[in-house]
């Protein structure tokens, strides 16, 4: 059994199995799917910070987090 991971401020991973960022993969929906097969963290895909700062819709879609998804 793998011990759980305690990055600071109160976050825990309790099983550090982590998902990489994959272009093309990692969506929401992805993430949530291996959340529910045990992995413990999920980032999403790469996305341009700039575009994220002009908010380009294509960009917002790829960090599609939801509020309930934590750490």
């Amino acid at each position: 059994m793998l011990a759980p991971v305690h990055l600071g401020n109160g976050v825990t991973i309790a099983w550090p199995v982590a998902l990489a960022p994959m272009a093309g993969v990692t969506d929401a929906v992805f993430r949530a799917l291996c959340r529910e097969a045990g992995c413990g963290y999920a980032t999403t895909e790469f996305a341009r910070d700039r575009a994220l700062l002009m908010e380009v819709p294509n960009q917002l879609r790829l960090i599609d987090v939801r509020p309930d998804v934590r750490p």
